[in-house]
């Protein structure tokens, strides 16, 4: 499950066409697409098998060749992506396996985090099953510290794993 790269790339649009392009080849139905910062996901039927399939795509961080790299799998893979639009859920069948199940799970997740964000500065929260005290927002993310006054960056991510707490830090 490593990289893929083709020197006619020029950029994400010409490897996702490729990529659609290889999925018809094989007999693959695409029942509906979406295009995310990360990659794009495709809703695929194979056979009776209908599914999630994820396209990471990122460039190459040599200033010299500037490749396209595409990196593709199902979502019985779990991915770690969580941005896959909850719409092409109801495209497939229900997920086969517990790591499809989690990644529709953390998809869903971030789906309501982007439309009911939560302001979580000043909260006491839970992450990993460690406590921390939310200082404030950085840009995107937020800035947490724990007891010992180390602070940290909260990703996205974390933030859909955080669990806020009533009680005082």
């Amino acid at each position: 499950m490593g990289w893929d790269s083709c020197l006619n790339w020029k950029n994400k649009k010409d490897a996702l066409q490729d990529l659609v392009q290889s999925m018809i080849k094989s007999g693959w139905i695409i029942l509906g697409e979406a295009s995310t910062r990360q990659g794009a996901y495709y809703a695929i039927k194979n056979g009776n098998d209908s599914f999630i399939y994820c396209a990471m795509v990122k460039r190459s961080p040599r200033a010299k060749d500037f490749k396209v790299y595409v990196k593709t799998f199902s979502e019985s893979c779990g991915p770690y992506m969580n941005d896959c639009p909850i719409e092409l859920f109801k495209l497939v069948k229900e997920p086969s396996n517990t790591y499809a199940e989690d990644f529709r799970a953390r998809c869903v997740a971030f789906a309501n985090l982007k439309t009911n964000p939560v302001d979580l500065t000043g909260k006491t929260i839970s992450l990993y099953g460690k406590i921390y005290r939310v200082i404030g927002k950085v840009k995107r993310s937020y800035l947490i510290e724990d007891g010992t006054s180390k602070c940290y960056r909260m990703t996205k991510n974390q933030e859909m794993s955080a669990t806020i707490l009533e009680s005082e830090f």
